[in-house]
């Protein structure tokens, strides 16, 4: 199942992700929606695979 997410910004918020937000490869700042979009796709994936992995340590920790 897909899910969409819509987000509205003002101008003014527009403008200051446009001065701040990297991308998700961290050499530049997003110029665009669409790179916008892609560099919290990446930062929820990373998210993601650290709660995973986290979880995996503590499961195997007790293991042994």
């Amino acid at each position: 199942m897909a899910v969409t997410v819509e987000l509205t910004f003002t101008d003014e918020q527009w403008a200051l992700i446009l001065a701040h937000y990297k991308t998700s490869t961290r050499d530049g700042l997003v110029t665009t929606t669409e790179e916008f979009a892609a560099s919290n796709i990446k930062e929820i994936e990373r998210r993601i695979i650290k709660e995973i992995n986290k979880k995996s340590y503590q499961n195997n920790k007790s293991v042994f």
